[in-house]
């Protein structure tokens, strides 16, 4: 692949994204109500009476915790499960066939689709972190350093994507392990997500990049040394991805299955 057709591929996709959005408007507002009402159920639930009890007397979970797990989560959730869904649902309609009749290797279509994913899950994921900030007035960082580690969790996750959307193209019903992947990711950011840097999570993928995000967001300064670890994890994430999309492509194509449901 030639190093313009990336490019055009996910402006193709992003205009494909938009094509929906004004096809289907009720679809994205309905998604964001029901994102609204799960964190304010969060919230709620760690501020609660019950959860200073529960926490020994004190003011309950930290409110700017509270809205950076619930951010992570939504970033793992469309990085994980956007790509393998609409490969699903591609499949169950009868859609999938284009994508491996196209002049472009179908892991470079997948992969713009995945990045197109990226950019408008990066958009939303800014807006609302924003609106609950302010909203809120939680006393959190918002700035080039945020946004620049949001793009590296964001991308961060995109390789687990990218893995996924291979094993649902091979094994068709897989779709299903997205939500157990999201839930793991929510865990982890539970667990580590904390005021103080702690530098033993670089060495560690998709939590190097939590780490990142919770710095950024809690102001405490981000070195060089911790970006290129995000970034070196960040590029095996990718390369482990694209290789697992590559190698379920090429069974499922020997398998003759590679469109059926």
């Amino acid at each position: 692949m030639n190093a313009p057709a990336l490019p055009m591929l996910v402006l193709a996709e992003l205009r494909k994204s938009l094509l929906l959005v004004l096809r289907y408007p009720l679809q994205p507002v309905l998604g964001v109500a029901v994102l609204l009402a799960l964190f304010a159920a969060m919230w709620f639930a760690g501020t609660s009476d019950p959860a200073r009890r529960l926490l020994g007397g004190g003011a309950g979970v930290d409110p700017r915790v509270l809205v950076a797990c619930f951010v992570c989560w939504m970033v793992a959730m469309g990085a994980v499960g956007h790509l393998a869904n609409a490969v699903e649902e591609d499949i169950k309609a009868g859609l999938l066939e284009p994508v491996f009749l196209s002049r472009h290797a179908p892991w470079q279509v997948l992969l713009a689709r995945s990045l197109a994913g990226s950019c408008t899950g990066m958009l939303f994921t800014v807006l609302l972190l924003a609106l609950l900030t302010w909203r809120l007035d939680v006393p959190l960082h918002l700035g080039p350093a945020t946004w620049l580690a949001l793009l590296l969790l964001e991308l961060s996750l995109c390789g687990l994507g990218l893995a996924l959307a291979g094993m649902v193209v091979l094994f068709k019903r897989a779709g299903a392990l997205a939500p157990l992947l999201q839930l793991a990711i929510g865990i982890l950011a539970a667990r580590q997500m904390s005021p103080q840097a702690d530098a033993s999570m670089l060495a560690l993928p998709v939590a190097s990049a939590i780490e990142l995000f919770s710095r950024s967001l809690f102001g405490t300064a981000l070195d060089a040394a911790a970006v290129y670890a995000v970034l070196a994890w960040m590029a095996l994430g990718f390369a482990v991805g694209i290789g697992v999309l590559h190698l379920c492509v090429n069974r499922a194509r020997r398998a003759g299955s590679l469109t059926h449901a």
